[in-house]
């Protein structure tokens, strides 16, 4: 039997579907917000300060549906009893999502600009999406990854729990309670937002590491234990 880490079809059929899971939630939504269209008495969109484009791109960007196609692999791993191989695929998913993850950042900053002057944005609106993509640039390569990925990994293992209290506790700590008094406290406008998210990324990439680094996920038995059952 070829082990499971030297068979390269599992690897490449998932690198043949990243492209659509990194596009497809992007292409669905453009039909359905109309919203999102610039509103007939003003030369800039109605929503926020990103343009249409931009926020397409902000939909490529994100790399959580990979993590949905990760879950397949570690529950097969994991479903065969190799859990050496179930640390491979989410330490190698990872470093993929981690280069994803800087390059399309990158690009994302580079057409920023030009998307803003397409769109017909006013200098004020520009100059602010311009900091906060600058910041979103700076911040996301270092812990986005870390913070989502190998969460995918561990709830496919059975370690719900964990991933679910603490991706809770950090959103109303971070993306609610911290936004809020740096909003009401300290004045300050749409960067807290994603000051929140950064913070949000951060508290819960070390805590993932921690508990990733620990083994502890790997110490769930859910087929043994519904066996018993029945």
């Amino acid at each position: 039997r070829v082990p499971f880490h030297h068979n390269p079809l599992v690897l490449w059929e998932f690198l043949f579907l990243l492209p659509v899971l990194l596009l497809l939630p992007a292409v669905l939504r453009l039909p359905f917000a109309p919203e999102r269209l610039e509103s007939p008495c003003s030369s800039a969109p109605e929503r926020g300060p990103f343009p249409v484009p931009l926020e397409v791109l902000a939909d490529v960007w994100d790399l959580g549906d990979v993590g949905i196609g990760l879950m397949t692999v570690v529950g097969q791993c994991l479903g065969a009893g190799r859990k050496d191989e179930a640390i491979y695929y989410i330490k190698k998913l990872c470093w993929l999502s981690e280069v994803v993850i800087v390059a399309s950042c990158l690009l994302v900053f580079v057409l920023t600009k030009p998307i803003t002057m397409i769109g017909g944005m006013e200098a004020e609106s520009a100059k602010l999406c311009m900091q906060m993509m600058i910041f979103i640039t700076i911040v996301k390569p270092l812990c986005w990854v870390m913070a989502f990925v190998p969460g995918y990994g561990m709830r496919a293992a059975g370690d719900v729990k964990f991933s679910m209290i603490t991706s809770c506790c950090t959103m109303w700590l971070c993306r609610v309670s911290l936004c809020i008094y740096l909003c009401r406290v300290w004045g300050f406008g749409s960067i807290a937002v994603w000051i929140g998210m950064a913070a949000d990324w951060s508290l819960r990439s070390i805590l993932f590491t921690i508990r990733f680094k620990s083994g502890k996920w790997l110490n769930h038995h859910l087929i043994e234990e519904k066996k018993q059952e029945s």
